[in-house]
């Protein structure tokens, strides 16, 4: 069976967090693992993250120098063992996904 890590990299998303979190513990297949890099959010995007982990299997990495860096989120996909245990990782931005959850679930 193939268990899929989804990263997501963030900054200041604390508005439009909550409905992409709902959305992925509503999928009929969830991701086995969900890493969250904060670039250093001065919003309320870390107390929402936190909120969130009893519903989903997430990991929280406070980033603060990243800054959304084009790479960020491919660069943690290709250290397989270092930061994720899934045997497929998919690396976004948080930004891309906000208008449309459902893309997380189809890979896009």
């Amino acid at each position: 069976m193939i268990t899929i890590s989804l990263i997501l990299t963030v900054l200041n998303e604390g508005e439009s967090l909550p409905a992409l979190l709902d959305s992925l513990t509503q999928q009929t297949r969830p991701p086995g693992q969900l890493i969250v890099v904060d670039g250093g959010s001065q919003d309320n995007t870390l107390p929402i993250l936190h909120r969130y982990r009893a519903r989903l299997p997430l990991r929280i990495i406070e980033a603060p120098w990243r800054q959304h860096q084009p790479g960020a989120q491919p660069g943690y996909c290709r250290r397989p063992r270092r930061h994720h245990r899934g045997n497929r990782c998919r690396g976004t931005l948080a930004a891309r996904l906000a208008g449309a959850p459902h893309r997380a679930a189809a890979g896009g």
